[in-house]
């Protein structure tokens, strides 16, 4: 009687699998996020857990991408498509496009929570604000910032999206300013360059990697006169920072170009280096409480630094062999 009882529990588990597969769908295991792949045009899964993880096959939206950005929570992505540059909005299920936006946008930044993102339009010379991401994504607000001197190097905006952060200006004098919504620009400080900005996770201050002075920064007081703190320099083994991110537990991450990871526990006072043996391109949020892609998709491997254990480390992610091209859409990300 057991025998038959689990006969019969095996055969039902490999009809639902039957059922599944005829369905077009799978069963998929855990997911550390999307990534966009340039030689697929195409954004990818990246299927399993840190130092156990593949790169999964092309989300086949029925048209190419000429790029995407991936929001923080890893639930759906800015997109520019291949054929008219227009910005599409990618989750689960497909792709739409948001009312009102400029196509190709110079930069595309999300929010720390993905609810608020900010496009600059370099030819206009204007930046504007979605709000409402990703369920009622609309355009709040369109600001000139055309007055301006010099071209504009990194933006960052809080989750309302009320609160625009941005750095403009030549090499050795680029100035941040904070935009409110009244659309006026107000001074905060001058900078000998500007690699990376970011609001912090608690909001409370902006995060900027200065690369020609080789430190990270933090502005406090962002609605006063603003307050700077140099939070990393060379004496902590910093080179030319190129990426910074903060996590909710007061920790500071920084990529430099040398391919050095700077991990700055404030709360203890402590400070860890771990090199890369890689390029990193930036710091980009995975699935996790703190893990970041540094690298890439290639055809070498790609690096994700997962600082969500007790011990930070560095780990690989296989190239994979390219996938072959299939007829069958899977209509979003998975």
């Amino acid at each position: 009687m057991r025998q038959k009882w689990l006969l019969q529990i095996v055969m039902a588990l490999l009809l639902a699998g039957v059922a599944a597969a005829q369905a077009g769908s799978t069963l998929s295991g855990p997911t550390m996020g999307l990534v966009f792949d340039s030689s697929q045009s195409a954004l990818r899964p990246i299927r399993g857990i840190p130092g156990a993880a593949t790169l999964g096959d092309p989300v086949n939206l029925g048209f190419p991408l000429a790029s995407a950005t991936v929001s923080p929570l890893q639930d759906f992505a800015l997109a520019l498509r291949t054929d008219d540059s227009s910005l599409v909005l990618v989750r689960a299920g497909g792709s739409a496009a948001i009312a009102g936006t400029r196509p190709a946008p110079a930069l595309i930044v999300f929010s720390n929570a993905g609810t608020a993102a900010a496009l600059y339009d370099s030819d206009s010379g204007r930046v504007q604000i979605l709000t409402g991401l990703p369920d009622a994504a609309a355009v709040q607000s369109d600001v000139d910032i055309s007055a301006l001197a010099g071209p504009v190097a990194a933006l960052a905006v809080d989750d309302a999206g009320t609160s625009l952060f941005l750095a403009a200006g030549p090499a050795e004098a680029v100035a941040l300013y904070r935009i409110a919504m009244d659309g006026v620009p107000q001074f905060l400080a001058t900078f000998r360059s500007v690699a990376a900005l970011r609001l912090s996770a608690t909001g409370r201050e902006v995060l900027l990697a200065d690369s020609a002075a080789g430190a990270v920064f933090a502005i406090r007081d962002l609605r006063g006169a603003g307050r700077i703190e140099t939070i990393a320099s060379g004496r902590d083994g910093l080179g030319a920072p190129i990426a910074v991110e903060s996590d909710s537990a007061g920790r500071i991450f920084v990529a430099d170009q040398a391919g050095n990871l700077t991990i700055l526990d404030r709360g203890r006072g402590s400070v860890l280096s771990l090199p890369c043996g890689c390029a990193p391109t930036g710091l980009f949020r995975l699935s996790g409480t703190a893990t970041f892609r540094l690298t890439e998709p290639s055809g070498a491997p790609m690096w994700v630094l997962d600082a969500s254990g007790a011990d930070a480390r560095i780990v690989a992610i296989p190239p994979g062999a390219p996938p072959a091209p299939s007829a069958a859409g899977n209509g979003g990300p998975q």
